[in-house]
């Protein structure tokens, strides 16, 4: 993680902003103003795109937390296949490009499956986007639950930058990875929780309770 003027950026953000403020001080030194001025504002918008906000996490086990910022588009039942094996509740979050992309580990636990799959490049609003765009599906398994994360790639957003591997030992909050520019995750929980959250509402991620284990 880089520290840009004192904000915390994602390392992955760290050669748009080399690139940027390079091509920008070229700019200047060519009297090239406008270009220049376009340049250091695309810099201002990358370091705003690609920051980390130091965030308190709480570490509940029967509490499950937002692994995205952003809006909830939909909660949904579905049937989760591929990591749950078992009808589930899909929790979906559309990230604006204005919202933080680093994404976080909802829950603590293994990492017990990892995949990436090709796919289209839908708008990730589209709810056909969570089958068939291209995505990489988490699955977190401790003693107390098991949940599921997919990072969803959508019209704008080409890229799925994921930090783990299968075996790794995670906390809530534990950075998954970044997904470039704008996009979706979606949560998946299984019958042994209760949602806490509606659709239109705003979530953060490591912050907002989506779940809550069903005693």
């Amino acid at each position: 993680m880089l520290n840009i003027m004192r904000i915390p950026v994602a390392k992955e953000g760290s050669i748009f902003l080399i690139v940027s403020v390079l091509l920008a001080a070229v700019s200047f030194s060519f009297a090239w103003y406008v270009v220049g001025v376009l340049l250091l504002t695309l810099f201002v918008f990358f370091v705003f795109f690609f920051r980390v906000p130091e965030r308190t996490i709480i570490d509940d086990k029967d509490l499950v937390f937002s692994a995205a910022d952003g809006k909830i588009v939909q909660i949904k039942r579905v049937e989760e296949n591929e990591f749950l094996k078992t009808p589930a509740t899909r929790i979906s979050v559309f990230m604006s490009v204005f919202n933080v992309h680093v994404n976080l580990a909802p829950v603590s636990g293994r990492v017990a499956y990892l995949k990436h799959h090709q796919g289209k490049y839908l708008n990730a609003l589209n709810e056909k986007a969570s089958e068939v765009n291209e995505a990489c599906h988490i699955g977190i398994e401790s003693d107390s639950c098991r949940v599921a994360v997919k990072q969803i790639a959508g019209l704008v957003a080409r890229r799925i930058v994921n930090r783990i591997k299968p075996g790794d030992e995670l906390s809530t909050g534990t950075k998954l990875g970044i997904i470039m520019f704008g996009s979706r995750v979606d949560i998946f929980l299984d019958d042994n929780f209760r949602v806490t959250v509606k659709e239109g509402q705003t979530a953060r991620a490591g912050i907002t309770v989506i779940g809550e284990k069903i005693r």
